[in-house]
């Protein structure tokens, strides 16, 4: 029988027994970055308008088919080479934020988004970055994520990664102004390839479906435009690539993440078809272990999903637990996203 979910009220200090063991695992998806940046469905039609202005065709009917087919049909199009359609996409995801913004603040906001380290901008400039997306972008999941990560920090109950599926830095950049309020030492570190540099005590922030370049980047002075092409995950063609390898720098990412901590997903949908079978994998093998020791198998729910409660609750909340139940998630219902840092809070003790 599937786990029943844990109100937000009801979850105090369950990470916080983990950090004394095995640790924890923060996994962010394209939730935590709405409404900065577009939805699948926004970017997938300001992409094919991008592509091609001309045609004439509405999403909305072919939605029975995934975002990254309709992006592959895009890039078939389109005709353009990988590098091409790349700046095409990026040009799509940034758009939302980047046009918001007066020439001052684009410049600052660019600067901020490929800062690898603190000391690329002043505290000066990391306060007004942050300053700017809180004024625009109060409710973005991100901020609220961004100040608890800092705050477990120094109650040495912060995470042992941070897995991103997101092509965008908007945490980490947060996370590295807000983190240089308190020191100007680099806690995080971009990772973006297996062979990423991370200095001992840094927490690896590990970008698992690539990095999109940033729009303008190069025409700043004294900025370099850190993105991972060749790690891009958003066309079906890419993604079929990564499900047909099991042995992918993502897949190896992930699956040690979950076999060896508590991951706390946030801003996923958790459909991901990918997601799920490394978590299958995962939880088989926990079972397998849990019965050769002769242990519960109530021991073997080892994760959470931050997710809002449906519209419709009882039923369709019991029917959301047991979708996850054989990938041993437990979820965590929140009454709304804007909840998002209270409950991680109080997860945390």
């Amino acid at each position: 029988m599937a786990k029943l979910g844990l109100d937000g009220n009801r979850c105090q200090s369950i990470l916080a027994h983990r950090c004394n063991f095995s640790g924890w695992v923060l996994c962010v998806g394209a939730g935590t970055s709405l409404p900065a940046f577009p939805s699948w469905n926004e970017l997938t039609v300001n992409l094919l308008h991008s592509v091609s202005p001309n045609i004439k065709v509405d999403i909305a009917d072919f939605k029975t088919y995934s975002p990254d087919a309709c992006i592959q049909a895009i890039h078939n199009i389109s005709k353009l080479d990988s590098n091409a359609f790349a700046r095409k996409l990026s040009v799509a995801l940034y758009g939302k934020l980047l046009k918001s913004l007066t020439t001052a603040q684009y410049n600052l906001i660019v600067k901020a988004l490929v800062a690898i380290s603190p000391e690329k901008l002043s505290k000066a400039e990391w306060e007004d970055f942050c300053s700017i997306i809180e004024a625009k972008y109060p409710e973005l999941s991100a901020l609220l994520i961004a100040d608890v990560i800092c705050e477990s920090v120094d109650r040495n109950l912060a995470p042992n990664s941070i897995l991103s599926f997101n092509a965008e830095p908007m945490l980490f950049s947060l996370l590295t102004a807000k983190r240089f309020r308190q020191s100007n030492k680099k806690m995080f570190a971009r990772v973006t390839s297996s062979i990423s540099s991370i200095r001992p005590r840094h927490i690896p922030y590990i970008h698992c479906h690539g990095l999109l370049p940033v729009p303008g980047a190069k025409k700043l002075k004294g900025t370099t435009n850190h993105g991972a092409i060749d790690k891009l995950v958003f066309s079906e063609a890419e993604y079929l690539n990564l499900a047909n390898s099991n042995f992918s720098w993502q897949a190896t990412k992930f699956l040690e993440a979950c076999s060896s901590s508590s991951v706390v997903f946030v801003g996923v949908s958790l459909s991901d078809p990918n997601m799920r079978r490394w978590l299958t994998w995962g939880h088989h093998n926990r079972i397998m272990e849990l019965d050769s020791q002769n242990l519960k198998h109530s021991e073997s729910t080892n994760h959470y999903w931050l997710t809002v409660k449906p519209p419709e609750r009882g039923d369709n909340q019991r029917y959301m637990e047991a979708m996850v139940e054989h990938l041993g998630v437990r979820i965590i219902w929140l009454d709304s996203w804007n909840d998002t840092g209270k409950v991680l809070r109080k997860m945390l003790g």
